[in-house]
């Protein structure tokens, strides 16, 4: 009961990025007639547009959008320059097990600031319950 009560009083902050890509479908294609076309389109040559945001409370902050891949570095800097100085202090940040996360790094720099890290992946289930209970 007492842990309940805790989690109550505490700021979580959801972290997450997406990619956005243009080039899912080809404008025109060539087929006979009932044959199906299967294309390949290689995500290197095309542009992609890449969002990174923080939750709190239904509000989204520290929004990113960027042409370019996510690295550990661009992610780090981020996270300590853009998102920490407007999280509440104290808040537990709750983000996905990501490649590029280097998760001893992102816990120093958390610790630093007086933040916890939770890396751990939603799945439809849990999400529907925190949004039940108005913390996404």
């Amino acid at each position: 009961m007492a842990l309940i009560t805790f989690l109550r009083t505490v700021n979580f902050v959801f972290v997450d990025e997406s990619g956005l890509n243009r080039y899912y479908r080809r404008e025109m294609v060539r087929a006979k007639r009932g044959a199906k076309v299967h294309g390949k389109i290689s995500g290197k040559k095309n542009m992609k547009t890449n969002v990174i945001a923080g939750v709190y409370k239904n509000k989204h902050f520290s929004v990113r959008c960027y042409n370019h891949s996510t690295t550990s570095t661009f992610f780090e800097e981020w996270f300590e320059w853009e998102l920490l100085s407007v999280v509440p202090e104290g808040s537990i940040i709750i983000m996905d097990n990501a490649t590029f996360h280097r998760k001893n790094k992102l816990h120093e720099i958390a610790a630093r600031y007086g933040f916890f890290i939770l890396f751990y992946r939603l799945t439809d289930r849990s999400s529907i319950q925190l949004r039940k209970h108005g913390q996404i």
